[in-house]
């Protein structure tokens, strides 16, 4: 009885971490927002992902790409960033309803205000319509095929 119960705890102690990790499991990509929009399920947005670089990687990365400035011999990426935008797929991703979404350039048109403001989802949605978000990259996370979280990205 002792051998079967230290088996079966020893199993147990196994299995709990690799089940909690599979559950916890959140993909967090860069990307630009083609469209935000509702449907019977509620609301989504076509995300088409980017790869974003800051400081020297984005130096690197220009450099690869041809895409820098030089200054006394050396590679710059334009403001300290750089993205990179080669693959053509656009992804169709529900958000979560609780979504956390946190905006920079919130009535920037009203406040001249940089600064982190949560907003709601249906506030998410009437700003998306606004042409100046279309070249904006935004962090998200995903967790089981749904955005649970929305961060825009500052750039000068």
């Amino acid at each position: 009885m002792k051998k079967w119960l230290s088996a079966f705890l020893l199993l147990a102690g196994l299995l709990v971490p690799a089940v909690t990790s599979a559950a916890a499991s959140i993909d967090k990509q860069t990307t630009y927002f083609n469209s935000v929009g509702t449907n019977s399920k509620g609301v989504y947005v076509k995300a088409d992902y980017i790869q974003w670089f800051r400081g020297e990687r984005a130096n690197k990365e220009a450099y690869k790409d041809k895409a820098c400035y030089w200054d006394r011999g050396k590679c710059y990426a334009v403001d300290d960033y750089y993205i990179r935008n080669v693959n053509p797929k656009i992804r169709t991703l529900p958000v979560a309803k609780n979504a956390v979404i946190t905006m920079v350039t919130y009535q920037i048109e009203k406040t001249y205000d940089i600064k982190k403001q949560r907003i709601s989802l249906s506030t998410f949605k009437k700003e998306m319509k606004k042409s100046r978000y279309r070249d904006i990259p935004f962090h998200i996370e995903v967790k089981n095929g749904t955005i649970i979280k929305i961060s825009e990205q500052y750039i000068p």
